[in-house]
């Protein structure tokens, strides 16, 4: 396991690092309570969920600092759900979707968040336009698989929702804090229909892939400027707001 004790005690506390590495040590790192989140957490025996836990629940890395309190939240590539649980704790009062496309992550994004009545998890991937998709596996491990759009009679073939669809199913009016961690499919996310959700949307953090989906960042850049964004990088993403649906940063609060 990745996490060290020094690091695990500098987020968590003494009680429960210890918790932590006690479980680890004996590999039952399979379920976990510490006392920062309400429930327990449940994990699998792949060191992408070790990476995970360390990168958002230990190091929070998705501790944005926000002007205000976001209230609707779309979490894209939700994965086992453990980005989703940080945000349900951290804001308890927003309402959060959480999308994942693969069989390997679903059942255990339910079981993560199935505690959490704020939250609903979506079975599907995001795409540009309401289609239907298939993974593509390029063997780099369970948090990163792609998709391809393919016809509905596809075997296999699973639900790809839009962002305006899955605004229309909560019925918000506007997105506060949006997601992005999908492997290379933001390209066709930012690229289809923009005009319908962008200017809906508050907070954009998202992870781009040129390393998966060749000139992503190229694509996303030019959506992203014809709109009045401002962006601040940060260690893992890039946090887009929207200046005029929020004011400017106080730096002196953290939300």
């Amino acid at each position: 396991m990745r996490t060290s004790f020094f690091r695990l005690r500098y987020h968590l506390g003494w009680k429960n690092a210890l918790r932590v590495m006690w479980k680890a040590e004996r590999d039952q790192f399979t379920t976990l309570k510490i006392d920062q989140y309400k429930h327990p957490i449940h994990f699998r025996s792949y060191k992408d969920d070790y990476d995970g836990f360390d990168f958002i629940l230990v190091a929070q890395d998705y501790k944005f600092r926000l002007p205000h309190q976001p209230l609707t939240i779309l979490d894209a590539g939700g994965n086992i759900g453990l980005a989703a649980v940080y945000f349900a704790n951290r804001y308890p009062q927003a309402e959060i979707v959480s999308i994942e496309p693969s069989d390997y992550n679903y059942p255990y994004l339910q079981k993560n968040t199935q505690a959490y009545p704020q939250i609903t998890a979506l079975k599907g991937g995001l795409w540009g336009y309401p289609a239907h998709l298939q993974l593509v596996d390029k063997g780099r491990g369970h948090t990163s698989f792609e998709v391809a759009e393919v016809p509905a009679a596809t075997p296999g073939a699973m639900k790809a929702y839009s962002i305006p669809e899955i605004m229309a199913l909560k019925n918000w009016a506007t997105i506060d804090l949006l997601k992005l961690d999908i492997e290379g499919s933001e390209k066709h996310v930012i690229e289809n229909n923009p005009e319908e959700w962008l200017p809906r949307t508050k907070f954009i953090a998202v992870e781009l892939h040129d390393r998966r989906i060749r000139d992503t960042s190229k694509a996303f850049f030019k959506v992203m400027s014809q709109y009045n964004f401002s962006m601040e990088p940060l260690r893992e993403c890039l946090l887009f707001y929207n200046e005029d649906l929020v004011h400017m940063f106080d730096p002196y609060h953290t939300a």
